[in-house]
């Protein structure tokens, strides 16, 4: 059943994304220049990667490590009617002053 929770916790209908979510948090070994074997997260060797590209000047890296830094830039939305022209409203202002 999607969504039902388990003695492991809950279950997720995203099992692809959960088996990346696995693999990321894991470990990734290489020897480094003296022959030591080093471990590193998955993740972290991830992210080296997308740096090393975008410092070669791979646009879509680029965007993807400014996008993660300042956010997504704000899409604009500009209010239209239904036939494309442009939408009319009034603003009324009422003081919360009973007094008047």
């Amino acid at each position: 059943m999607p969504g039902t929770t388990s003695k492991r916790g809950p279950k997720s209908d995203k099992i692809w994304s959960d088996a990346i979510r696995r693999a990321v948090h894991g470990y990734h070994e290489e020897k480094d220049e003296t022959g030591k074997v080093k471990k590193t997260r998955w993740l972290n060797k991830l992210a080296e990667n997308l740096v090393l590209a975008a410092d070669k000047g791979d646009v879509s890296a680029l965007k993807e490590v400014g996008d993660r830094l300042d956010g997504k830039p704000a899409q604009s939305v500009i209010p239209q009617n239904p036939d494309g022209s442009a939408l009319n409203f009034n603003v009324t202002l009422v003081s919360g002053n009973s007094d008047t």
